[in-house]
């Protein structure tokens, strides 16, 4: 027994046995998984600005959406103070690149993304109108 412990690399039986069958039905969960996807895909698009610019992807789980100023660090810190976390371009890329752009995931049921999208739509309106930037100290 001690043998095999060491030298057995497979995975517990169980484990396997959930993968065969999961792996047996793939093309039923993966063709329910994708709809499931594209209907919060749309339901985010459908909730943003009409002035923030993305094209509608065929797959995966974000959307890269330009906004229509390049401060999306100042939105995504003031998202924060919204309940919203969402990724600023800048991360993306180097030197500040991708400063107009914010990744936004759609992997949340529709009624969140939904109730998310309108609180970034508040960020970005303190945005607009002149919110602190990040890191900006608050002087009474």
């Amino acid at each position: 027994m001690a043998a095999r412990a060491s030298l057995d690399l497979a995975g517990p039986v169980i484990e396997q046995l959930v993968a065969a069958q999961l792996l047996a039905q793939a093309d039923g969960i993966l063709d329910a998984r994708r709809a499931e996807l594209r209907a919060r895909r749309d339901t985010l698009a459908a909730a943003l600005p009409p002035a923030w610019r993305f094209t509608r992807p065929a797959g995966g789980l974000t959307l890269w959406v330009e906004l229509d100023a390049p401060r999306s660090t100042a939105l995504a810190a003031v998202a924060d103070r919204h309940g919203i976390r969402v990724a600023a371009g800048p991360r993306f890329g180097v030197d500040g690149a991708f400063e107009r752009f914010v990744r936004l995931p759609y992997t949340l049921p529709e009624p969140v993304l939904e109730e998310a999208a309108a609180r970034l739509q508040l960020a970005w309106r303190a945005v607009a109108e002149g919110a602190p930037a990040p890191g900006a100290a608050l002087v009474a």
